[in-house]
């Protein structure tokens, strides 16, 4: 199982060199790339909520899921820190992506990387 730790970890690498995050994604076994993948997702939907929308929306008329999606994704990919800030307070979730940071092409890049090495879909959570 993957741990807290290593997962925000490879968010860290991610976002100082991303060919290293590839590389460590391909040592990385089935189940521990899986679980990468499945946190990830988990930890985007979580400030998907409506505690979350609600401020989102208080920017913006409205938002397709796909830029949830991304949106979600991003603050993830921004680290361990920026998301937990998010995540306890609510007020402060951004409205728009705001920088070049990583957010779900970690995700989609993980499920590449399962699917080329695995020759298998990565199965739902």
């Amino acid at each position: 199982m993957i741990s807290e730790e290593r997962f925000w970890s490879l968010i860290d690498v991610v976002n100082h060199d991303f060919d290293h995050f590839r590389d460590q994604l391909n040592t990385m076994d089935k189940n521990e790339l899986k679980e990468f993948v499945w946190m990830f997702k988990d930890k985007a939907e979580e400030i998907c909520e409506d505690d979350y929308l609600d401020y989102i929306l208080e920017d913006i008329e409205s938002i397709t899921e796909d830029a949830l999606e991304d949106l979600s994704g991003w603050v993830v990919g921004k680290g361990k820190e920026y998301y937990f800030n998010i995540l306890n307070n609510p007020t402060d979730m951004p409205s728009q992506i705001s920088d070049e940071t990583p957010g779900i092409n970690i995700q989609y890049e993980a499920s590449q990387v399962y699917y080329k090495r695995f020759k298998e879909h990565l199965p739902a959570s």
